[in-house]
């Protein structure tokens, strides 16, 4: 629904018939944590995340309990608070890998890929970025692939590697392109542009900027 409060008066109401399904309430309170999210509410989305979490372990369910923990890490994360975010998303990790969750597994290295980056640990960021990568080649997830590609981009352009972001991102355009990612193929183009206004090819960043419109 486009209507955020409608969306979450749905699922208000998917919660209350969910009974004694730990894995449907479970998903029920992450969908809302993300429609609180979109809206900028950050500390509704994270009781919704937290609420998760709690009927997840209340219910044994490990999926369920990887996937809020990673939410939840990436709630703090965003307000900048990197230590307890690492620390959930480790967390995750392992319950991921006990649950066998390949798709959790590439997400949370993603995350934990995108704490290393911005704390400059670009050795251990890119080694994570290469793990999400190999997760989301074998499962044959083009987004997934592409959104991976263009974080590995910046840290070439954080390092001076400008040749390897380029190829980096015009890879990961082609493939959210092919994914059908408006958003992702708008904020690669984004990218693009950026790259090329650092490297003096101000009119082509003008051209892919407005392309990224």
């Amino acid at each position: 629904l486009g209507n955020h409060e409608e969306s979450q008066a749905v699922l208000r109401a998917a919660g209350s018939l969910a009974g004694g399904d730990a894995a449907v309430a479970c998903h029920v309170q992450m969908l809302l944590g993300e429609t609180y999210g979109k809206q900028g509410k950050r500390q509704e989305a994270r009781r919704a995340v937290q609420e998760a979490l709690r009927i997840a372990k209340e219910g044994d369910d490990s999926r369920g309990e990887a996937r809020a923990l990673n939410a939840l890490g990436e709630s703090f994360r965003a307000t900048g608070d990197a230590a307890t975010a690492q620390r959930l998303f480790e967390v995750a990790r392992t319950a991921f890998a006990a649950c066998g969750d390949k798709e959790g597994l590439a997400s949370v290295a993603n995350n934990l890929a995108i704490v290393y980056r911005k704390q400059g640990n670009y050795p251990n960021a890119r080694e994570l970025y290469l793990q999400a990568l190999q997760y989301y080649e074998a499962s044959g997830d083009l987004a997934g692939m592409g959104r991976i590609k263009s974080n590995l981009a910046v840290i070439h352009v954080v390092t001076g590697e400008h040749s390897e972001a380029r190829d980096l991102l015009t890879e990961a355009l082609e493939l959210r392109r092919a994914a059908g990612d408006i958003a992702g193929e708008a904020a690669t183009l984004d990218s693009l542009a950026e790259l090329h206004r650092q490297l003096g090819a101000l009119d082509l960043a003008r051209r892919l900027h407005r392309d990224a419109l």
